[in-house]
C-alpha cells in the first residue's frame, strides 16, 4: 500500500463541520484509490490523543506535518495562532525539501461581517513577504475541489478527471456535485447552453412521440431531425465547455505549483474567478494599461523575462476564460490571436515557451496540421537550446510523432515515437507507477504507425507489450484502463486480418467486443459507437474470410447501431452510417447481389456529398473513396459508361487535395489512376490504361523512397498489372521487366511476412511461366508453374488456384497441345482477375 499523507488545519471551533465533511470526502476517495494500492492519511489536530501534554502534542502535530506531502489550511473570520504556527511549520519544511505542497483557504464571509485583523495581517504577510498565492472559498465544495484536482495532479495516481454534466468524475464515476463550485455554476455561458439543451431534450421528447403516431408527417421528421442535430451539438459544446473550465480550475488553483509570481492582475483575476465573476476577472486582464506595459516592455531593462513571463501568463488566462465560453466560429480567430501574441512574447525572451505546445495543439483540433507542424517544430528546436524536463520533451515527440503519421511523413513519425519512447522507458524505471501508461500509448502508436507501413512484425511486437502494460494497469483500476486493453485489442485484430493470421484476428476483435459491450451496459454514450466499430471490423474478417453470413450479421448490428445514434447525433454519427454501407456494398458486391450492393453504395455517397457542402475539408476525400466503389461495381457488371464517371470524379477530387496535401493524398491519385487503368485495359482502351498505370507507378515509386514498408508492395501492384497490359498487347519484352521487377518486390516483402505476400509472389509466378509459354520457354514456364504450386499448396483456402496450376502442369507434362491450349485460355481469364487492383475501399474505422 502506498500512502499520501495530507494534514489540514484550521480554527479549532470555526470548521469543525468542515474538518468533519473534509474527512468524510478523503474516506470517499480513499473507496476508489484502495484497490489500487493508494491510500490517503488525513491528519486533524483533532486527530491527535488528548492525553498528550500540549507542548508534546504541538511537537508531533509538527512533525506530522514535516510528513506530509500536502498541506490544506483553512482560515474564516480569525486567524489563531496556532494554526498560523502550522503554516509556518509547513512553509519552513516546504523551503527545506519542497513539501510537503501548501494550500491556503480563506472563507468569504456574508455581507456586512468583516474578518479580524489577524486575518488581513495574514493575508498581508502572504502577499506582500512570501508571494504565496490563496483562494477564497464561499463553499466547502470548492476546497473539495481543489483538492480533487491537486491529488490527481500527481502522476502517480494514474488517475483521469473530467467534468461532465455537472459532476467532477474520476475514471468514469461522480465524486463530486458542481452546483456548489462558483467558477462552474457562475459561468452564464454554460448555463444558458445548460437551459436550452433542457429545453431541446423535451420538444425532441415530444417530436419523437409525435412522429411515431404520424410517422407519413415529413415536416414533422424533418423538424425531429433538425432538433436532434441541435442538442447533439449542444451536447458537443457543453462537454467541451465543461473541460475548459476544468482547465480553467486547474490553473487557477495551481498557480503555487508553477514556481513563477503572478502579476497582481491574475492574482486578482484568480480571486474573481473563485467566485465565478468571469466578466470582473476578463475585465481585469484586458485593460488598456496592460497592452501599454507589454509595449513599454522592451525599454525596460530589469526583470524583463520576469515581466513577459507575467504577460503570457495572463493571455494564456484569457484564452482559458474565452474557451469556457464555447469553441465557436466567433471565438476562434480571437483564441489565435491571443495564442499568436503569448507565441510572439515567448519566442522573443525565451520564457514560457510551452505556450507554442498549447498552441500546436489547437491548431491539431482544428485540423490544421501544416501548421501546427510549423509551431511544434519551432518548439522543438528551442527545447534543444533550453534545459526542459524529460517528461516535457517525450510529449512534444509524441505530439510531433502523430502530426507527422496523419499527414503520411512516416519516417519522421517513427523518430519522434522513439525518441519519446525512449525518455518515457527511462522515466518509468524509476518511477513505473506515473509512467508505465505513457510507455503503453507509445507503443500503441509505434504499433499503428508500423501496421499502416506493413511492418507487421514490429507493429505486432508494440501492440503486444502495450497490451501487457495495459492489462496489468487495469487489474489495478479497471475503470481507467479496460477500455484501452479493448483499444488495443481491436488493433491487434486488425494486424492480424491484415497478416491473414484469421483466428487470431477473430480472437482479438471477439475479446474487444466482449470488453467494449460490457462497458456499453455502465455507460451507453461512450462505449455504443465502440461496439459498432468492432462490429464493423469483425464483418470485414469476415468477408476476407468468405463467412458472408456472419460478415452480414456483423455489418447488420453496426449499421443498426449507427443508424439509432445517427438520428439523436447526425453529425457526429452520419459518417459512420457511410462508412458501413460501403462495406455492405462491398460485401453484396463480392456475393453476386449487385442491386443490393448498388443501394447501399448510394446511400453512403448520399451522405458523403450531404457532408462534403457542410465541411469539404473533411469529407471531399469520403465521396471520393465512395465514388471510386461505385466504379468498381459499375465495372463488375459492365456498365463501363458509369464505372468511368465514377473514377473520373473520385481522381478530380484526389488530385485537388493532393495539390493542396501531397503527402496525404498523392496516394489515393495512385489508387484511382490504377482503377481507370484496369478499366481501360479491360474495354480496349490500351493507350489510356497504360498512361494511368504509369502516372499511379510514378507516384508509388516516388512515395516507396520515402516509406518503402508502406508502397513497395503497391509498386509490385503496378508493376504486375503493367506487365499483363504489355503481355496483351504483345509487348512481350516490356511485360517480362516489369513482371519481373512485381516478383522481386513481393519476395522481398514475403521473406518478412510470408502469409501477406506468398500469393502474390505465386500469382505473379504464373504470370511470367505463361509468359514464358507463349514465348516457348517451356523449361522457365515450368518452374516458375511448379513455385507457384508449392505456394498455393501451403494454404487451404488457395486450393482452386492450386488444382489450376496442377492441370496445366499435367498438361504439359504429356504435351498435349489441344489441352494445352484450352486450359491456356482459361488461365488467360484467370490471370485477368489476377490484375491488382483496389477494387472496394473497405472502410473499417479502426
Amino acid at each position: 500500500m502506498k500512502y499520501i499523507k495530507l494534514f489540514l488545519a484550521s480554527s479549532a471551533v470555526e470548521f469543525e463541520q468542515e474538518r468533519n465533511e473534509l474527512g468524510s470526502y478523503i474516506r470517499m476517495l480513499n473507496d476508489i484509490y484502495a484497490k489500487r494500492g493508494i491510500y490517503f492519511e488525513l491528519t486533524i489536530w483533532d486527530d491527535l490523543p488528548e492525553a498528550v501534554e500540549r507542548e508534546r502534542a504541538q511537537e508531533e502535530c509538527n512533525q506530522a506535518i514535516r510528513d506530509s506531502q500536502y498541506f490544506y489550511v483553512l482560515f474564516g473570520r480569525d486567524a489563531g495562532e496556532d494554526t498560523i504556527q502550522e503554516f509556518n511549520v509547513a512553509l519552513e519544511q516546504f523551503r527545506k525539501s519542497g513539501a510537503p505542497r501548501i494550500y491556503t483557504y480563506f472563507r468569504q464571509l456574508p455581507a456586512g461581517q468583516s474578518a479580524s485583523q489577524s486575518v488581513k495581517d495574514f493575508m498581508e504577510r502572504l502577499d506582500q513577504e512570501i508571494g504565496h498565492y490563496y483562494s477564497m472559498f464561499s463553499h466547502l465544495d470548492a476546497v473539495k475541489l481543489n483538492m480533487l484536482l491537486e491529488l490527481t495532479r500527481n502522476s502517480d495516481l494514474n488517475s483521469n478527471l473530467k467534468f461532465e454534466d455537472g459532476e467532477a468524475k474520476l475514471d468514469g464515476k461522480p465524486v463530486l456535485a458542481l452546483g456548489n463550485v462558483p467558477i462552474y455554476s457562475k459561468n452564464e455561458e454554460l448555463q444558458k447552453q445548460m437551459a436550452e439543451k433542457r429545453r431541446l431534450d423535451e420538444e425532441f421528447a415530444d417530436l419523437s412521440v409525435a412522429a411515431l403516431k404520424a410517422p407519413e408527417d415529413e415536416e414533422l421528421s424533418s423538424r425531429l431531425r433538425e432538433v436532434s442535430k441541435q442538442r447533439n451539438r449542444l451536447s458537443d459544446q457543453i462537454h467541451q465547455m465543461e473541460m475548459s473550465i476544468l482547465g480553467l480550475c486547474s490553473s487557477v488553483w495551481g498557480m503555487n505549483a508553477s514556481g513563477h509570481p503572478l502579476t497582481w492582475r491574475e492574482k486578482k483575476a484568480n480571486q474573481l474567478l473563485d467566485a465565478g465573476d468571469y466578466r470582473g476577472a476578463w475585465a481585469i486582464l484586458d485593460d488598456v494599461q496592460r497592452k501599454k506595459e507589454v509595449e513599454q516592455n522592451k525599454e525596460i531593462k530589469r526583470n524583463v523575462q520576469d515581466r513577459t513571463w507575467g504577460y503570457i501568463s495572463e493571455t494564456r488566462k484569457k484564452i482559458l476564460i474565452l474557451k469556457t465560453q464555447g469553441i465557436t466560429i466567433q471565438t476562434i480567430p480571437k483564441l489565435e490571436a491571443y495564442y499568436k501574441e503569448s507565441v510572439q512574447l515567448a519566442e522573443e525572451y525565451r520564457v514560457g515557451l510551452d505556450v507554442l505546445y498549447d498552441y500546436a495543439d489547437f491548431l491539431y483540433d482544428l485540423h490544421r496540421y501544416a501548421k501546427g507542424i510549423e509551431v511544434a517544430e519551432r518548439l522543438d528546436k528551442y527545447y534543444g537550446l533550453e534545459q526542459v524536463s524529460e517528461e516535457d520533451q517525450a510529449d512534444l515527440q509524441n505530439m510531433l510523432g502523430v502530426f507527422y503519421s496523419d499527414t503520411n511523413r512516416f519516417k519522421e513519425a517513427e523518430k519522434c515515437y522513439q525518441e519519446a519512447l525512449e525518455i518515457y522507458r527511462r522515466l518509468s524505471k524509476e518511477n513505473p507507477e506515473a509512467y508505465e501508461g505513457d510507455v503503453a500509448m507509445i507503443c500503441n502508436n509505434l504499433g499503428l504507425l508500423y501496421s499502416v507501413t506493413n511492418r507487421f512484425k514490429e507493429a505486432y511486437e508494440y501492440y503486444q507489450e502495450a497490451l501487457g502494460i495495459r492489462r496489468e494497469l487495469a487489474k489495478e483500476n479497471p475503470e481507467a484502463y479496460e477500455g484501452v486493453v479493448a483499444d488495443t485489442c481491436n488493433n491487434l485484430g486488425s494486424l492480424y486480418s491484415d497478416t491473414n493470421r484469421m483466428k487470431e484476428a477473430e480472437e482479438y476483435y471477439q475479446e474487444t467486443l466482449e470488453i467494449y459491450r460490457k462497458l456499453e451496459k455502465e455507460n451507453p454514450e461512450a462505449y455504443e459507437g465502440k461496439v459498432a466499430t468492432t462490429c464493423n471490423n469483425l464483418g470485414l474478417l469476415y468477408r476476407n474470410t468468405n463467412q458472408m453470413k456472419e460478415a452480414k450479421e456483423c455489418y447488420q448490428e453496426a449499421l443498426e447501431i449507427r443508424r439509432r445514434l445517427a438520428k439523436e447525433n447526425p453529425e457526429a454519427y452520419e459518417w459512420d452510417v457511410a462508412i458501413t454501407c460501403n462495406n455492405l456494398g462491398s460485401l453484396y458486391q463480392e456475393i453476386n447481389r449487385m442491386k443490393e450492393g448498388e443501394k447501399y453504395y448510394q446511400e453512403a455517397l448520399e451522405i458523403d456529398r450531404k457532408q462534403a457542402k457542410e465541411n469539404p475539408e473533411a469529407y471531399e476525400g469520403k465521396v471520393a473513396t465512395t465514388c471510386n466503389n461505385l466504379g468498381t461495381l459499375y465495372k463488375h457488371i459492365n456498365r463501363m459508361k458509369e464505372a468511368e464517371e465514377y473514377y473520373q470524379e473520385a481522381l478530380k477530387i484526389y488530385r485537388k487535395l493532393a495539390e493542396e496535401n501531397p503527402k496525404t493524398y498523392d496516394g489515393y491519385v495512385a489508387i484511382t489512376c490504377n482503377n481507370l487503368g484496369v478499366l481501360y485495359r479491360n474495354i480496349n482502351r490500351m493507350r489510356e490504361a497504360e498512361e494511368y498505370y504509369q502516372e499511379a507507378l510514378k507516384i508509388y515509386r516516388k512515395l516507396a523512397k520515402e516509406s518503402p514498408g508502406a508502397y513497395e508492395g503497391k509498386v509490385a501492384t503496378i508493376c504486375n498489372n503493367l506487365g499483363a497490359l504489355y503481355y496483351k498487347i504483345n509487348r512481350k519484352k516490356e511485360a517480362e521487366k516489369y513482371y519481373q521487377e512485381a516478383l522481386e518486390i513481393y519476395r522481398k516483402l514475403a521473406e518478412e511476412t510470408s502469409k501477406v505476400y506468398e500469393r502474390d509472389v505465386a500469382n505473379t509466378c504464373c504470370n511470367l511461366a505463361l509468359l514464358y509459354l507463349v514465348n516457348k520457354r517451356r523449361k522457365e514456364s515450368k518452374n516458375y508453374f511448379e513455385t507457384a504450386l508449392a505456394l498455393y499448396e501451403k494454404y487451404p483456402h488457395y486450393a482452386d488456384d492450386a488444382q489450376e496450376v496442377r492441370i496445366i502442369l499435367a498438361i504439359l507434362n504429356i504435351h498435349s497441345t489441344r489441352n494445352f491450349l484450352s486450359s491456356l485460355f482459361s488461365k488467360e481469364k484467370k490471370e485477368k482477375k489476377k490484375e491488382k487492383q483496389v477494387d472496394n475501399m473497405d472502410v473499417s474505422a479502426r
